[in-house]
């Protein structure tokens, strides 16, 4: 996978109203912390970020660009308005390469087109959390459905992440994230129940 960056400047922009005027020039407040590092206020250029976060979101690796410096991060936390479309901070955690990541990973169900017709797929579950190094990092987990037959479920312990060394899951193992059902059948009328009875002849 290629880097993933974003140029960030240093700011001193505090209280509502220096950071209103911040966003209204088209920059987005931010705070990069790490173990090895002080808190550190940031601002980014709204147009990049909206960028990146149109292909990304929370967990993904980036290198900020501060000060000259490259900087390996992931995006801990968004925050945006009442209505979700405008974007108002972010929160970037700085990190080593022997640094542990505990995160949330997104579910990718895939070969849902190879399912057995008629059946019914409910995904039950959308992210697991995980613990891994930051080269091993991961946006999305790819879960394997295609071979489904009616009535099987896939629980998080069916995860081949979860015999990798790499990675630690600390999602419960027995959540169930999807299973294949059925369709609804229509029962066919009871013929016996149906056949009209004679009508009795008049006296």
């Amino acid at each position: 996978m290629s880097k993933l960056f974003l140029n960030a400047s240093l700011r001193d922009a505090l209280g509502t109203n220096r950071l209103k005027k911040l966003r209204s020039s088209g920059l987005v407040p931010g705070i990069l912390y790490g173990s090895h590092m002080e808190p550190t206020a940031i601002s980014l250029n709204k147009l990049e970020l909206d960028k990146f976060l149109a292909e990304n979101n929370v967990g993904s690796k980036v290198y900020v660009i501060l000060e000259g410096k490259e900087i390996m991060a992931f995006v801990k936390t968004i925050q945006k308005d009442v209505f979700g479309l405008s974007l108002l901070s972010i929160d970037l955690q700085a990190l080593t390469k022997t640094d542990k990541v505990k995160m949330f990973v997104k579910l990718n169900f895939i070969g849902k087109d190879k399912l057995p017709l008629g059946a019914i797929s409910q995904e039950l579950a959308s992210e697991i959390e995980i613990e891994t190094f930051p080269d091993q990092m991961i946006d999305t987990l790819n879960v394997d459905v295609a071979n489904l037959q009616f009535g099987d479920t896939i629980k998080i312990s069916d995860l081949p992440i979860m015999n990798d060394k790499n990675f630690r899951v600390f999602s419960a193992p027995d959540t169930t994230l999807f299973t294949l059902l059925h369709s609804k059948s229509v029962e066919e009328p009871n013929a016996a129940a149906t056949e009209e009875k004679p009508v009795p002849a008049a006296e």
